[in-house]
């Protein structure tokens, strides 16, 4: 009896990570208090914005022209907006579980890099939606922000759990799909409105994303609670991948084996060879 306790104390250490019901809500919180921060920093910048730059926030001049600063503060706005909301939305859902998220600081700093990378990557589109699209502004910075918000986690993920990075793949692919769908639902909703689609795509893209996350996640554990496999373990091997070295020269044929043998000895003189030359 004992021994069949310890069997199963061992097989649920090697399964997947389960998600508790108080981590799920505090990750949940830490999402959306991420989410709401950037948001009102990207709020604030935009009216500090507005009263000391107001003709370059009205974006057009007296004459009709478009304003060329402004694409570059709507750019720092958006910037600025995303990369803290990502920043702390890592931060409080890592406080959800020590024991999982332990390299936070190495977590963050990657963060930091992917949305200065993912900015730079996406500078000349702004430049170039501004020239000819200018009304297609708040479809770039939306873009930026589901995007930003996403390979963040991934990064959270792969980090704390490498093990379960394809599991994060596939939780995070299917968030951001819906996530594109739930903002243009509330752009319709809204009728058309940009600014509200601007100003709630942090929110709502982080809320989405630890929702949908832990979801997968229970519904992961539950796979593999009822099948006994870790089909999404990077530890499991398909195929040809569970064949040993070993393995693979024993179905060699003898001439495949005697030219293996040729090369190595070739590759082995060579390197002797320059050895004696030092």
């Amino acid at each position: 009896m004992k021994k069949n306790t310890m069997i199963n104390n061992q097989y649920k250490q090697l399964g997947p990570p389960k998600t508790s019901f108080n981590s799920f809500i505090l990750q949940l919180f830490g999402s959306l208090g991420g989410g709401i921060f950037g948001t009102s920093l990207m709020l604030m910048f935009f009216m500090i914005g507005s009263s000391i730059f107001k003709p370059v926030f009205n974006f057009q001049n007296e004459i009709g022209k478009i304003e060329p600063m402004f694409i570059f503060l709507f750019m720092a706005m958006i910037f600025l907006g995303s990369i803290s909301s990502n920043c702390l939305s890592i931060f409080l859902i890592s406080l959800s579980d020590k024991e999982k998220y332990q390299q936070i600081n190495s977590t963050i700093l990657q963060v930091f890099v992917i949305n200065i990378f993912l900015f730079i990557l996406l500078a000349p589109i702004y430049l170039i939606v501004n020239s000819f699209y200018i009304s297609s502004l708040p479809y770039v910075a939306g873009l930026q922000i589901i995007m930003g918000s996403f390979a963040s986690l991934q990064i959270l993920k792969i980090i704390s759990t490498h093990k379960y990075a394809l599991l994060g793949i596939y939780s995070g692919t299917f968030s951001f799909i819906v996530t594109i769908g739930l903002n243009i639902l509330i752009y319709k909703l809204f009728n058309n409105d940009l600014t509200i689609l601007l100003f709630s795509a942090l929110p709502i893209t982080w809320l989405v994303f630890s929702i949908l996350e832990a979801l997968f996640n229970i519904l992961y554990y539950y796979i593999y609670s009822m099948y006994g496999t870790d089909f999404l373990s990077s530890e499991l091997k398909y195929g040809r991948d569970t064949q040993t070295l070993e393995d693979e020269i024993n179905n060699l044929s003898d001439e495949e084996k005697e030219k293996a043998y040729l090369e190595a000895e070739k590759d082995s003189t060579g390197a002797e060879f320059l050895k004696n030359q030092k």
